[in-house]
């Protein structure tokens, strides 16, 4: 039996259940919901954490905006601040036009 939570999309679960029809699959969500759910101090402190790293990098990036600057050249700004902050970031998708 395999269990997957509520959120992958439905190509993901129906892919798994053809590739390996011996398995049953099931919701996972008992088991990753109360998960999500609950958080000791320390997890609650790593997100505020990534939450002010994020912030303060987006803070640096409204300051960087000017006219003519790429998605692109934003998307580096606030990658770069990230990794200046303590941050391990993968990049930030930024869209306009």
């Amino acid at each position: 039996m395999i269990g997957i939570e509520e959120r992958p999309r439905f190509s993901i679960a129906d892919g798994i259940r053809k590739a390996a029809p011996h398995l049953i699959v099931a919701s996972g969500d008992p088991i990753s919901i109360p998960c999500r759910l609950i958080k000791s101090p320390a997890e609650i402190a790593l997100m505020q954490k990534a939450d002010d790293i994020t912030v303060a990098s987006l803070k640096v990036a409204i300051g960087k905006l000017k006219e003519g600057i790429t998605p692109g050249e934003l998307s580096s700004v606030i990658a770069a601040a990230h990794q200046q902050l303590g941050g391990d970031s993968d990049g930030a998708l930024c869209l306009f036009g």
